[in-house]
């Protein structure tokens, strides 16, 4: 005589340790993805030619002091803004950051119009000065000083705060990926 047996649902206790535990490895995860989410897209925007042209895929990692030791090549430089200059033009700002000392005692200058680097005509705000970040592009020299025009405001890469909506929503969405696989009732 077969006698069906119904299997009993995992015990809460069961189940809080089943979700702590997804969680655990689903939030980290998660939160990793949505802060390289722009330089993975950056790595994948490259379009053969550029990535045929300068042979790499994505750019190395210069500090802004040793910048003038890689003129002509495509890398990523990376130091603390000491000054923001801007500059009235007719079309937009022309924006000058100077690195790690300011005007003429830099060691390295990005430089561009205020659309591409701050996405405004006119700007009054000091956004970049005192922030560690990092510009992508071909390294020229200008009277000795190395520099790095900026067309698109992908060139930039500020310093990536922990905290950020990007990562808060990575954050949530794999709590809420974990809640639904340990509690599936709750979704119907």
């Amino acid at each position: 005589m077969d006698i069906a047996r119904e299997e009993s649902p995992p015990s809460t206790t069961k189940r809080a340790a089943r979700f702590l535990s997804l969680s655990l490895v689903a939030v980290p995860l998660f939160v990793v993805v949505a802060m390289y989410l722009p330089e993975l897209y950056a790595v994948v925007s490259l379009s053969d030619a550029e990535t045929a042209q300068w042979g790499l895929a994505y750019p190395d990692n210069v500090s802004s002091s040793d910048a003038s030791a890689h003129v002509g090549e495509f890398v990523q430089v990376c130091g603390t803004v000491a000054q923001e200059v801007h500059e009235e033009s007719l079309l937009d700002d022309l924006v000058f950051l100077n690195f790690d000392d300011d005007y003429p005692d830099q060691t390295f200058t990005a430089w561009g119009g205020s659309i591409p680097l701050l996405g405004q005509v006119r700007a009054e705000s000091k956004e970049y000065e005192g922030r560690f970040i990092c510009v992508q592009g071909a390294v020229e020299n200008f009277e000795g000083i190395p520099q790095i025009k900026v067309d698109t405001g992908d060139q930039i890469r500020p310093d990536f705060p922990l905290i950020s909506l990007w990562t808060a929503a990575a954050a949530i969405l794999a709590l809420a990926v974990s809640h639904r696989t340990v509690y599936p009732q709750a979704w119907k």
